[in-house]
């Protein structure tokens, strides 16, 4: 599932870029629908809750049904930077070797 978060932070990134409304609308269900799987992924695996409140709180900012307006670009633009940032963050912390007892 580490794939969907590779796509999650390119989209954020690619944001930055001036995309028909559309774009942005795809932006928000993509990394919400992705982000929800994270989170029943990381619950059924008795994971850190860290990373489940995280993904919940930026599933809340993106979330399609109940859009946060912010009306200007400049505004998400660090909002996308930091998002693709946190996801990225985690994509490398999935990696890490995991400790021998």
């Amino acid at each position: 599932m580490k794939y969907l978060l590779v796509i999650c932070v390119i989209l954020c990134c690619l944001s930055l870029l001036d995309f028909p409304s559309g774009y942005y609308i795809g932006l928000r269900f993509f990394v919400t629908m992705t982000l929800i799987t994270e989170i029943i992924l990381e619950y059924k695996k008795k994971a850190s809750w860290e990373w489940i409140i995280v993904f919940i709180v930026i599933s809340i900012g993106f979330n399609p049904v109940f859009p946060v307006y912010l009306y200007e670009k400049t505004q998400w633009a660090p909002i996308d930077l930091l998002v693709a940032t946190v996801l990225s963050i985690r994509i490398l912390d999935s990696y890490k070797p995991s400790k021998i007892s």
